[in-house]
């Protein structure tokens, strides 16, 4: 039995086999999303997951989003290891990069950066983009933090009514005019009193996350803290 499913094993790789998401060589035994020589390319958060002085999402969100609690998991330059992560994650339908980030980076010094917190929220796509994408990127990510810690994953607690163009060269001044009014909570009994998490895939210029953060608090939520797969910075 062993021997017939190293054999479909075999076949199945020949047929379909895996590259890496940064380079495309062909990823060896053991290798998983990255090839090992770009997995060690990867540039992580150089800050402590916590709310020290030195945190630098908590110092960027200043005067703009109070915050409990902020952290990534890799700092995003382009062209990075990084980038192609976010991208197969985002536009090649592969979803299980987000499995893939907690299997690799969540470790127990990074588990108590949840302990406080509530609830999970996922910056929402319209309904527009996600029938066009078909999921939002974050979501399996979502899902697999909640998997390992004791935060709830509330994935509809938040909508967004308003569809907006891509935020990708646009300026923070820009960005922020087109996030007004952009979302919803339909039942704020979910979110009220509570700790909340936002989960985004990047954290540039933040205007995302500010709106969202305020239609939240707005809302009845206790507190707001930030989690994103990468931080420009």
């Amino acid at each position: 039995m062993h021997n017939i499913t190293k054999l479909f094993d075999l076949i199945f790789y020949s047929l379909f086999p895996k590259t890496c998401a940064h380079c495309d060589t062909l990823l060896k035994k053991g290798e998983d999303t990255l090839c090992f020589k770009c997995h060690f390319e990867i540039v992580s958060y150089p800050y402590s997951w916590d709310h020290s002085e030195e945190n630098y999402i908590i110092n960027k969100f200043e005067f703009r989003l109070p915050l409990k609690k902020a952290a990534s998991f890799f700092v995003f330059e382009s062209p990075s290891v990084v980038q192609s992560l976010v991208h197969s994650l985002k536009y090649d339908g592969n979803q299980k990069v987000g499995k893939w980030i907690v299997d690799f980076y969540m470790d127990d010094k990074k588990k108590v950066f949840f302990e406080g917190l509530d609830i999970m929220v996922p910056v929402p796509l319209h309904p527009k983009r996600n029938k066009e994408r078909g999921y939002n990127q974050v979501d399996v990510l979502c899902e697999s933090i909640e998997g390992c810690t004791n935060i709830i994953y509330q994935k509809n607690a938040v909508q967004r009514v308003k569809y907006t163009t891509s935020q990708t060269k646009k300026t923070r001044e820009q960005r922020l005019k087109s996030m007004k009014g952009v979302f919803n909570i339909p039942d704020p009994a979910v979110i009220n009193d509570k700790n909340i998490l936002i989960v985004d895939d990047v954290l540039t210029t933040g205007a995302t996350i500010e709106s969202l953060g305020n239609t939240l608090t707005e809302s009845g939520a206790k507190s707001i803290s930030i989690l994103s797969i990468a931080v420009k910075m």
